[in-house]
């Protein structure tokens, strides 16, 4: 698929519904994703597949922690830009 393919195939989702997703399809897309570039190749990933009574447990879990108020926490710190290394900075030479 050429560039410009991609861009005119390109699908941005706002609704969801429950519509089951095959498992290996899941499967591939999350092995596919791990080709991705991170940040200053951090490679930060960890990718849990939770299904039936473990996603629902997540689920609950998630719910409660949204109703406290309480804030996330971040894995990695913020990192000012100065403090990146020189090819994430873009200043090369």
């Amino acid at each position: 698929m050429d560039f410009e393919q991609v861009i005119k195939n390109r699908r941005s989702t706002r609704q969801f519904t429950d519509q089951k997703i095959a498992l290996e399809t899941i499967k591939k897309v999350l092995q596919e994703a791990q080709l991705a570039p991170s940040w200053v190749n951090s490679q930060p990933y960890h990718i849990h597949l939770a299904v039936g009574d473990s996603l629902e447990k997540v689920r609950a879990q998630q719910e409660k922690f949204d109703n406290s108020g309480a804030k996330g926490n971040p894995d990695l710190p913020m990192m000012s830009r100065k403090d990146w290394p020189t090819q994430a900075a873009g200043k090369h030479g």
